[in-house]
């Protein structure tokens, strides 16, 4: 499993493999007409599980792997878990049950904690790799959770047939085959598996580096505020002249704005964008991207439209 992503090419490299693993039925589905892209889409929805998120190693009796949480976005749901993370609560305890094709489900410890309200993000969704709260109907949700092996859509709270809520609040960064092969297990008539799968220990651990990080050594894009309402402000500071290129995605990493393409002088630049453009039009609350790209250096940050 990928620990973290490190200051080499080929832990950067896995890394981003590894995601793209996880999201080829996305990719497909999204119908891009060339390769390049197809290759954009990749860096983007690796990109979901940016900096500013925080991470959680999970060790099992079957491997490692790795989840970034959406804290930005949902936030009760995030701290719920990273709570009980903290405490040890999912120490020993096992994925109870395991449905291939499906899903895996597991937190099932003891004493129960507290409900939380249920906490929806309309840019998130019940894909292959995410996290989600397991419960048994609106706000019941309180420390089980399942991550999807599939495309389980339907699951959403705005997506037919509405009838089966489930939060999603994280996804899978790293060892994606390992739940896959946790998904494959022998089970009995409950869909418990026949030999325990269990959660020896589960960690927090750093927020992972952007790509700007690795080669910058420190980011070089701000926006304030964020997350926004209305209009945010980005900035940035170039050591010299060079040709820019500031541009917006959302979560499909379908391309929302150009807001620079051209050579800008040496010093510090700022500008304003309110989420609306001609084609798009007032954008939906949500999760966006904003990239910029000189010849020597790429970064990427997450931005929340409230």
């Amino acid at each position: 499993m990928l620990l973290a992503v490190a200051q080499t090419a080929n832990k950067l490299t896995y890394y981003l493999i590894s995601y793209n693993q996880s999201f080829v039925i996305v990719l497909v589905l999204l119908n891009y007409a060339s390769m390049k892209n197809i290759l954009i889409a990749t860096f983007f929805l690796s990109a979901v599980a940016g900096k500013a998120q925080t991470q959680v190693d999970f060790y099992t009796n079957y491997g490692e792997f790795r989840i970034d949480l959406y804290d930005s976005l949902v936030p009760i749901t995030t701290t719920n878990f990273i709570d009980l993370v903290n405490q040890q609560f999912y120490d020993g305890v096992t994925f109870h049950r395991v449905i291939d094709n499906f899903m895996i489900q597991g937190g099932d410890g003891s004493p129960t904690p507290p409900i939380i309200q249920d906490e929806f993000d309309s840019s998130l969704s019940n894909i292959q790799a995410t996290i989600s709260m397991a419960n048994s109907g609106p706000n019941t949700g309180t420390c089980q959770f399942f991550i999807n092996l599939v495309n389980n859509t339907y699951l959403d709270f705005d997506k037919a047939p509405l009838t089966s809520k489930h939060p999603v609040f994280g996804i899978t960064t790293g060892g994606f085959d390992i739940i896959q092969t946790i998904g494959a297990v022998a089970t009995n008539s409950s869909d418990a598996p026949i030999d325990p799968v269990v959660m020896d220990s589960v960690r927090v651990v750093g927020p992972p580096l952007s790509v700007g990080e690795l080669q910058k050594g420190e980011p070089v894009v701000e926006v304030y505020p964020n997350p926004y309402n209305g209009t945010t402000n980005i900035r940035f500071e170039l050591k010299q002249n060079e040709v820019v290129s500031l541009v917006a995605y959302n979560v499909q990493g379908q391309l929302i704005e150009t807001l620079i393409d051209n050579e800008l002088a040496k010093g510090k630049h700022n500008i304003d964008w309110d989420g609306a453009n001609a084609q798009y039009g007032n954008l939906a609350k949500g999760l966006y991207y904003l990239t910029l790209t000189t010849p020597s250096t790429t970064e990427t940050i997450s931005v929340v439209k409230l």
